[in-house]
């Protein structure tokens, strides 16, 4: 039973991020990312704007998704700067 044992670890081991692709988002051009960023944030805050029949709650919807993208927009920029202050220092 033991040997059972062993032979199941190791294979669970073995058969795991050696060949597998990376898992999670993949990494985007900076400013790709910061254009497609301002474009999504352009077109809600035009739905927002021209949305004279939206309810009170599609409204703060709209509004909250335009919160959220400029937060990650200024989340990168900010995690961007830092990245280039590192390399500064680094050499």
């Amino acid at each position: 039973m033991g040997s059972k044992l062993d032979s199941l670890s190791s294979q669970s081991k073995t058969s795991g991020a050696v060949n597998s692709p990376k898992r999670g988002r993949k990494l985007t051009d900076p400013d790709k990312y910061c254009f497609q960023s301002k474009k999504k944030i352009d077109d809600l805050q035009a739905k927002l704007d021209n949305g004279k029949n939206l309810t009170a709650k599609q409204k703060q919807k709209l509004r909250n998704q335009i919160s959220a993208q400029k937060s990650r927009s200024n989340k990168k920029a900010q995690s961007q700067e830092y990245q280039l202050r590192i390399e500064f220092f680094e050499t």
